[in-house]
């Protein structure tokens, strides 16, 4: 979109919005994921809906990196997906996180020389159990 067909958000704001999906079920979305900035991960700006939708308004402009954390982000192998965007304010954009496919995953945990099989991976956390040992 550009011109009169962007959208306009207050006049001292920027307002980013966008879905975060699953690339790996067929881009279900990610409910429960939070959006941050980069250079501030700890404050939380969004969390995202039943759909995956999150809203937020910025008092700034230029540009910024935003992440998405999720606990199937990380299950995948990833500590969050990142992406760029420009603020302007007065203005809205539009930014869908969505996780890397299946090849991508797989080669993130398993390395190049991976299997021979790309649909196949499986993907979970280690943990210590409450007597110290590692279990699944």
């Amino acid at each position: 979109l550009t011109g009169d067909d962007v959208p306009r958000a207050p006049a001292d704001s920027a307002i980013v919005t966008g879905v975060v999906t699953d690339s790996t079920t067929g881009h279900l979305p990610l409910a429960g994921a939070r959006i941050a900035l980069r250079d501030d991960t700890a404050r939380v700006l969004a969390v995202t809906d039943g759909r995956g939708r999150y809203r937020i308004a910025l008092a700034r402009q230029g540009a910024v990196t935003l992440v998405a954390r999720h606990p199937r982000i990380a299950v995948l192998g990833y500590d969050a997906l990142g992406a760029p965007v420009t603020l302007v304010r007065g203005r809205e954009a539009v930014q869908p996180f969505s996780t890397p496919g299946i090849a991508s995953v797989r080669r993130q945990l398993c390395g190049e020389r991976a299997g021979v099989d790309p649909m196949v991976v499986v993907a979970g956390a280690v943990r210590r159990g409450a007597r110290g040992d590692a279990s699944a």
